[in-house]
């Protein structure tokens, strides 16, 4: 008995013991602390603007109070690993780049159809610097390759990697088989970066590009590549001798530079993301052309869904959006300076609209990427940051869709999409004024459409007077002319969908 009763004080004693008491935080959000950087909730339809650029770190607990968690696991899940059923019957030898298989002297660069030895060059100024190549094959599906230095103050100095194209150094006649090249350059410098091709013609044409992924038609390459200028195009019936990727020297001043070289190669419409990684230069003459979004750039087809209605707006702030900063996102979105030249994986720079030099880059402007697809970017409350969505226009665009990445917030409704344009609208914070100084933006709401009541002739104008230096803002600005035809917040039917590759 008495161990009985010594059991139950000490269970008594034991449960009193383990009780204790719950309380709980309810986290609200800090509106001074999210970095946001667009568009107002005025709910003026033709505009954007943010009405919260406040560029600090957004230390509230929450996630912006999405209650969708966006635990789509799928990662550009399509199934085709480039299974072309075409039995790959050509009778060329095969000339797989795999490095595996390759015996080369380095440096030697493989670059999708094109594959030869590399090396570096200053160019014929004296004075300049760059870093050598390793004595080594650099697969650029698998690599990057990389050089730095400095130019002197000469148009004559530049930092180039260069290659040829073909492994014994013969022209490559092939560029009819393909449309243009894909390139993906990750730059640092504030010198104006290219990529060049070397013709069989003796003749140089080249495009100015900034750091991000590219695909670039033949005929955008120029005998005359920098602003201003004019020249001849390049015709695919032209061979091609060699390729080059430089950051071009400036008579205004000496420069350092960091270029690397992440893509390369020529495109059959675009930049592919198959699982495999086999560059075989065996020129198939078939041109994959599913039509699925996954990245084939140029000739992409998106079928329309079944979505929520939805409206647009557009703007472009110069500000550092709230999904460039790593408290906001897990793959936070590339920033830029002033100049334009990617901050690269510092993410806590502080915007331009609150003081400091972080700015949107100019590679998120929009493009088209098939008759009647184009890629962009937006503002957006619904999901998480680097969601994407397809949006599906009606009225003056019926018949169009675009695939948007969220990287942005603001006072915006819940069916909205501002979307990013060159010269869509400055808004309440402009830090354009301070990126761009004296130069006319156009309206502080709806920007150049507003400015020139939509003529198409007075935008395009206007684009080219204010980003006559800026080429990937130039083309964004016009893709609001050519492609989007100078429409005014046209209404949509979106969906959330997988991000194709190239975001």
């Amino acid at each position: 008995m008495r161990l009985f009763l010594l059991f139950t004080l000490c269970l008594t004693f034991a449960l009193s013991a383990c009780s204790s008491s719950l309380s709980s935080d309810v986290a609200g959000e800090d509106d001074t602390a999210n970095g946001d950087s667009d568009s107002d909730s005025d709910g003026d339809s033709d505009s954007d603007a943010d009405s919260d650029a406040d560029s600090d770190a957004d230390s509230d607990g929450d996630s912006d109070g999405d209650s969708d968690t966006d635990s789509d696991t799928d990662s550009d899940t399509d199934s085709d690993t480039d299974s072309d059923t075409d039995s790959d019957t050509d009778t060329d030898t095969d000339t797989d780049s795999d490095v595996d298989d390759i015996v080369h002297d380095g440096p030697y660069i493989v670059a999708g159809a094109w594959q030869g030895p590399a090396s570096t060059d200053t160019g014929s100024a004296a004075g300049g610097t760059i870093s050598s190549l390793e004595d080594k094959v650099y697969d650029l599906s698998k690599s990057q390759v990389c050089a730095n230095g400095s130019t002197v103050n000469s148009y004559e100095s530049v930092g180039s990697i260069v290659m040829d194209v073909t492994p014994d150094g013969n022209t490559w006649n092939d560029a009819g088989n393909y449309s243009g090249v894909n390139v993906k350059i990750d730059a640092n410098t504030s010198l104006p970066v290219r990529v060049q091709l070397n013709g069989s013609d003796n003749q140089k044409y080249c495009v100015e590009l900034s750091s991000g992924a590219h695909s670039v038609p033949w005929g955008d390459f120029n005998t005359e590549c920098w602003p201003g200028g004019g020249g001849a195009g390049y015709n695919a019936s032209v061979g091609i001798t060699g390729v080059q990727v430089l950051a071009a020297g400036q008579e205004s001043g000496a420069a350092e530079f960091s270029i690397c070289v992440e893509d390369l190669g020529p495109s059959n419409g675009g930049v592919v993301s198959d699982s495999d990684s086999d560059t075989d230069s065996d020129a198939d003459t078939d041109a994959d052309t599913d039509s699925d979004s996954d990245g084939d750039v140029g000739n992409v087809v998106l079928t329309p869904i079944n979505g929520q209605q939805g409206k647009t707006t557009r703007y472009w702030d110069c500000c550092k959006p709230h999904c460039g900063w790593s408290a906001n996102a897990s793959n936070p979105v590339e920033t830029c300076d002033l100049r334009g030249n990617s901050y690269g994986g510092d993410f806590n720079v502080k915007s331009v609209c609150d003081g400091g030099t972080a700015t949107q880059c100019a590679s998120k402007a929009p493009r088209q990427v098939g008759p009647n697809a184009s890629y962009g970017y937006a503002a957006v409350n619904q999901g998480e940051c680097g969601d994407c969505f397809q949006l599906d226009f009606q009225g003056p665009l019926s018949g169009k869709s675009m695939i948007v990445q969220k990287v942005n917030i603001g006072g915006l409704d819940g069916n909205q999409f501002d979307l990013l344009i060159p010269g869509g609208g400055v808004g309440d914070f402009n830090g354009c004024a301070t990126q761009f100084p004296g130069v006319d933006i156009g309206s502080t709401w709806g920007g150049f459409g507003i400015t020139c009541n939509y003529d198409g002739g007075c935008v395009r104008q206007k684009c080219q007077q204010a980003f006559a230096n800026h080429p990937d803002m130039l083309k964004g600005c016009e893709w609001y002319v050519d492609w989007f035809q100078t429409a005014d917040n046209p209404g949509m039917t979106f969906a959330k969908v997988p991000c194709p590759a190239g975001f």
